[in-house]
């Protein structure tokens, strides 16, 4: 399902994965706010590379899942 040669998803693509994957688990909406900080990033796709997350161009419309 992951396309991307860099490895990015969408933060919508990856919750719809992680919560299909673990449907019906009691903890999975706390794994995945604790997950989601360590895997995400943010990444300016018309250059290509990472963004540090105190970088100014770093918001929400750039943020992605990397696995």
């Amino acid at each position: 399902m992951i396309e991307d040669e860099r490895g990015l998803v969408t933060i919508n693509q990856f919750r719809k994965m992680f919560f299909t994957y673990f449907k019906g688990e009691t903890s999975a909406y706390q794994v995945y706010d604790m997950l989601e900080p360590a895997v995400s990033v943010h990444y300016d796709l018309g250059k290509n590379c990472l963004l540090d997350n105190k970088d100014p161009r770093a918001t929400s419309s750039n943020k992605f899942i990397r696995i």
